[in-house]
């Protein structure tokens, strides 16, 4: 898949925080379930750390908490 066919609220986040190079912070508190806004599918997180035409991580690779 491609950045732009993750669309859930919390994938959105992380790639926002990815393209400014922030720490991606979904929540301050562990998720009990699943859901749209704190689910980040690993395909997403792959694309980010390998790099994109319009997304490369920081350096110091991506930070994502409450997902």
């Amino acid at each position: 898949m491609q950045i732009k066919d993750y669309d859930n609220p919390a994938e959105l986040r992380l790639i926002e925080a990815s393209r400014k190079g922030d720490d991606a912070i979904i929540s301050w508190a562990r998720p009990e379930a699943g859901r749209a806004d704190n689910t980040i599918r690993a395909g997403l997180i792959r694309a980010l750390l390998l790099g994109t035409d319009d997304c490369t991580p920081p350096a110091r690779g991506l930070w994502i908490e409450g997902a």
